[in-house]
């Protein structure tokens, strides 16, 4: 199937973007935090808030919503930490019947702060 590219609307990296093949959206990983969004990098909670507005921002760019989401995989560091609270945001932000998700620990991301990223595939008519 062909493929189309939305960049991310925000503005915030060059990186964000879905990838729309047919009905099938497959957004990029999003941070937690962004230097360009100014403010301090935060603890989990508010980067998780902030990757899921993000996300929402990204999808709703490409014509769906966070209800059309399928399959989301969440990366943490310091998972034990931080799989907590991370989860009590996710929940108030993803609505049900939630997406299938895995989630895996890891030691850092390119951006030096960021403590969650997280990528999805959803659907869109």
């Amino acid at each position: 199937p062909r493929k189309r590219f939305y960049r991310d609307p925000t503005g915030t990296s060059p990186s964000l973007g879905v990838i729309r093949s047919g009905h099938l959206l497959f957004v990029s990983g999003v941070g937690g935090w962004y230097p360009s969004r100014g403010g301090q990098p935060g603890d989990i909670r508010k980067q998780t808030a902030d990757a899921l507005d993000l996300m929402k921002a990204l999808l709703e760019g490409a014509g769906a919503s966070m209800a059309d989401l399928l399959q989301v995989q969440v990366a943490l560091v310091d998972s034990d930490r931080n799989w907590e609270p991370m989860n009590e945001v996710y929940t108030t932000k993803v609505p049900e019947p939630r997406p299938v998700r895995s989630y895996f620990g890891c030691t850092g991301f390119g951006t030096p702060g960021q403590l969650v990223q997280i990528d999805a595939i959803a659907y869109a008519e």
